[in-house]
């Protein structure tokens, strides 16, 4: 829950984890956690990313963002995240590393 709603980095939240429970527990579990969430949902995120869509009235913007790019000269590039609110309430956000 910190990864998301508090933009925690795995390695804090595993070192919080060890400390708060005494075991220790390395990023790559939690992240592997997180990563095992994110399949079992994948088909509800299909399905209400397919609905909100369909919706008649739907809200959108996008937000520019600092990605990192090694091949960039800087190192970063500009991506943007979109945000999209149907009719129905349902909010749905989608990453893209341009405009198209």
């Amino acid at each position: 829950m910190g990864k998301l709603k508090e933009h925690c980095p795995l390695e804090r939240q595993s070192r919080i984890f060890g400390v708060r429970f005494g075991l220790p527990l390395w990023a790559s579990i939690v992240g592997d956690w997180l990563a095992g969430a994110a399949d079992v949902l994948k088909p509800i995120a299909k399905r209400l990313r397919a609905r909100g869509l369909q919706s008649l009235h739907l809200s959108t913007d996008d937000t520019p963002i600092q990605v990192l790019d090694t091949a960039h000269p800087m190192g970063i590039k500009r991506g943007h995240v979109w945000s999209f609110v149907s009719d129905e309430k349902i909010v749905l956000f989608e990453y893209t590393p341009n405009w198209y």
